[in-house]
């Protein structure tokens, strides 16, 4: 199983007061004694998470301790406040794979510690990212899986996918994500490309 999320901050002093991290813990142990409970009560030690950047303030051997602390198999997308080093850094720390750049994940779903600026509704791909915490953008395209906005719990990667292809018409007014081009001028919102395999490369008409 996939799980995904951003932000855990562990050891920044700051996180605290400006976030309602304020509201659970009062210091940097107790913060992470909650970050790793949710954390574990939710993911697997076969799992696969993806984490979105932000991990710790602190060095290498605090990286490694709380890596060890963690379940599952940890692949760290590097967000602003990540130490800038080698794949190899990471993989001694004990991630089990690193990038410094955003991922695909499953063909459209792009991976990124901040928020894509330049997603717009004619292209086919939602952006799950972190970095801004409790703040959400009014965009169907961006899921914002930072700690502070999901409770600290990692989120089921499927449980995205199945948001963005569900029949319910609840969400028809958020999902015009994309836009197919047709000769009769009509087109096709997110889900319904999802669905009949139109943006992962299922259906190549």
């Amino acid at each position: 199983m996939i799980k995904i999320i951003a932000d855990t901050h562990f050891y920044h002093k700051q996180i605290i007061p400006y976030t309602q991290r304020g509201d659970l813990v009062s210091t940097l142990e107790e913060m992470e004694e909650l970050i790793v409970e949710r954390w574990n009560s939710v993911v697997r030690p076969e799992d696969t998470v993806y984490f979105l950047g932000d991990f710790a303030f602190g060095g290498s051997k605090l990286i490694t301790r709380l890596v060890a602390r963690l379940n599952g198999k940890i692949i760290m997308v590097k967000g602003n406040h990540d130490p800038r080093k080698s794949t190899q850094w990471y993989l001694d720390k004990g991630f089990y794979g690193y990038s410094a750049t955003p991922i695909i994940l499953d063909n459209w779903f792009i991976l990124s510690h901040e928020p894509i600026g330049y997603l717009t509704d004619r292209m086919p791909y939602v952006n799950i990212h972190g970095h801004t915490h409790e703040e959400c953008f009014d965009n169907p395209q961006r899921v914002n899986v930072s700690w502070d906005n999901i409770d600290g719990y990692p989120v089921d990667f499927e449980v995205i996918k199945a948001f963005f292809a569900d029949d319910n018409k609840e969400y028809d007014n958020l999902h015009r994500a994309f836009k197919r081009s047709r000769h009769d001028g009509t087109g096709m919102i997110a889900k319904e490309a999802y669905q009949n395999g139109f943006v992962d490369g299922r259906n190549s008409k």
